[in-house]
C-alpha cells in the first residue's frame, strides 16, 4: 500500500530539496526555528496562517502540504 506522508516528513522533504537548513526556512517564513523542528518532528499541526508562509516559500499548491496533514 502506499505510505503516507505527515506533514512533517512533507516540510522536511521540500526544505531538503531547496537544500535550506531550519534556520534558512525560519528566515525566509518568519516562523521560528523551534517552531519549524517541532512541525518537521509531527508534534503538532500548523495553523492556516503558517501554512500559507510554507506554501508561499515553497510555492507549491496548498493541497500539496495540506493534504498530508489531513492522513
Amino acid at each position: 500500500g502506499e505510505k503516507m506522508t505527515s506533514f512533517g516528513q512533507m516540510l522536511k522533504k521540500l526544505r531538503k530539496e531547496k537544500r535550506w537548513t531550519q534556520t534558512e526556512l525560519s528566515e525566509k517564513t518568519g516562523i521560528s526555528v523551534v517552531q519549524i523542528c517541532q512541525l518537521e518532528q509531527g508534534k503538532y499541526k500548523p495553523s492556516s496562517k503558517t501554512l500559507t508562509k510554507l506554501v508561499n516559500v515553497f510555492d507549491v499548491d496548498f493541497e500539496t502540504l495540506y493534504n498530508t496533514t489531513l492522513k
